[in-house]
């Protein structure tokens, strides 16, 4: 009887060893300090300046002579209205420098708009060689545009260089409110 205590005793420590073996014991993983993350200086952004745009009509090739015919652009494109605006490119289809200087009688470039002369315009340049585009981003000065930029129907707008009066870019726009 004593056999069968001891083998009772000995079975019953190894099925604790197996069992206990068995389980698995939980390690705690090592603790890892945290960077906080290093300040970042703000960044200035610098204001972009939309480019101007470029005409998008595309002139003609004269095939005869293989030249482009900016005439078939004309001197006027691109006329837009936004709000009470109005804004065109201006393409000098001359061989010679043409001059696009506001509030002066001496400008070559001449702008009408509804009838009535512009003396005040905003245009990216002040002289427009021969082939050469500008872009106006305004035609009128700003106290006149309430009184002569019309909502309800077409503005006409006529522009030309003082050595050629007959050479006149007209195009009409309409503009919302």
């Amino acid at each position: 009887m004593k056999k069968w205590v001891l083998l009772s005793l000995i079975l019953a420590i190894g099925m604790i060893l197996v069992i206990g073996g068995c389980a698995k014991k939980e390690e705690k993983a090592p603790v890892v300090p945290v960077k906080e993350p290093e300040p970042v200086a703000p960044v200035e952004e610098t204001p972009v300046e939309p480019a101007a745009p470029t005409p998008t009509e595309t002139p003609a090739v004269n095939e005869e002579t293989g030249k482009i015919d900016y005439g078939s652009r004309g001197i006027l494109s691109d006329v837009k209205c936004e709000g009470k605006v109005i804004s065109a490119i201006i393409t000098n289809v001359f061989d010679t420098v043409q001059t696009a200087t506001p509030n002066s009688y001496k400008s070559d470039l001449h702008i009408q708009v509804n009838g009535v002369n512009m003396q005040d315009f905003t245009c990216d340049k002040t002289e427009i060689g021969p082939k050469e585009y500008t872009y106006c981003s305004s035609l009128m000065p700003e106290n006149l545009r309430d009184k002569m930029v019309r909502t309800d129907r077409a503005n006409e707008v006529a522009v030309w260089f003082s050595s050629d009066t007959s050479n006149r870019g007209l195009s009409t726009v309409s503009c919302s409110s």
